[in-house]
């Protein structure tokens, strides 16, 4: 049984991959030579931490968080997590982890000043590699609350927002349960847009969606006259099927 699905089933538990280990080790080291006595604003009085006590956190798992445990943990609305997206503002426009903010890398020591050692502070990109250098910056910077996203966006979304029925393996009750509450909390649903008699409708709805940060929207080709022109249907009756009849011959196979 893959670990994701032991997530689901038993709930979070420590994520260990020796290559993933190796690569962020890697990391540390490289975050500790470009790091090394700048502060990026940090005041005197905090407690720095070296390339050593690093290493060690890396090798105890204790740099990172569980997809499952985070949706847990954001639908609980708890006090204090703060999840930080670090992409670009435009691919942080098109889709992103529900709560979370967008900071700019360069940026983050100074937005986050509020929040060192207060909460929980979580990373997260498409991988892991630029969270796992902010990550290592800020820890030796004095924060000792940051963490990042085991296996990025895309971990997120296939651990989390796939589809029950998508799943390599069959799930539990429980387990399917909690996928499906993960998905209606996290996956805003598309809307499509539908005009009438008046196209400009569904442009000042559009406008509304927008204001409302709501950018998955689109508008339907043609109206409802034109989805009606094409005889398609307008409820969610089923069809009515005329009973058929089938006879069997009697003669044998030759």
């Amino acid at each position: 049984m893959n670990q994701a699905r032991e997530s689901l089933e038993k709930g979070p538990r420590p994520y260990w991959n020796p290559y993933l280990s190796g690569v962020l080790l890697g990391l540390v080291l490289l975050a500790s030579f470009l790091t090394l006595g700048a502060g990026l604003g940090a005041s005197g009085g905090i407690a720095r931490i070296g390339a050593s006590a690093l290493m060690k956190e890396v090798e105890a798992a204790e740099d990172h968080i569980e997809p499952e445990e985070l949706a847990d943990r954001l639908m609980a609305g708890e006090p204090g997590l703060v999840v930080v997206d670090v992409r670009p503002a435009a691919e942080f426009g098109v889709f992103h982890i529900r709560g979370a903010i967008n900071v700019p890398l360069p940026e983050l020591a100074e937005a986050l000043r509020a929040h060192r050692n207060t909460g929980t502070i979580v990373l997260y990109s498409n991988g892991m590699t630029h969270p796992a250098q902010a990550r290592d910056s800020l820890r030796r910077q004095g924060f000792a609350n940051v963490y990042l996203l085991t296996d990025g966006l895309q971990g997120f979304r296939d651990r989390c927002l796939k589809p029950v029925s998508l799943r390599p393996e069959p799930l539990s009750a429980g387990a399917a349960a909690r996928v499906n509450a993960w998905r209606a909390f996290f996956a805003a649903p598309a809307i499509v847009l539908v005009p009438g008699d008046k196209f400009h409708d569904a442009t000042l709805a559009a406008i509304a969606l927008e204001r409302l940060g709501h950018t998955k929207y689109s508008v339907l080709n043609g109206g409802y006259a034109g989805w009606t022109g094409e005889n398609r249907p307008v409820s969610a009756a089923l069809p009515q099927v005329a009973r058929s009849q089938y006879p069997v011959k009697n003669a044998k196979d030759s």
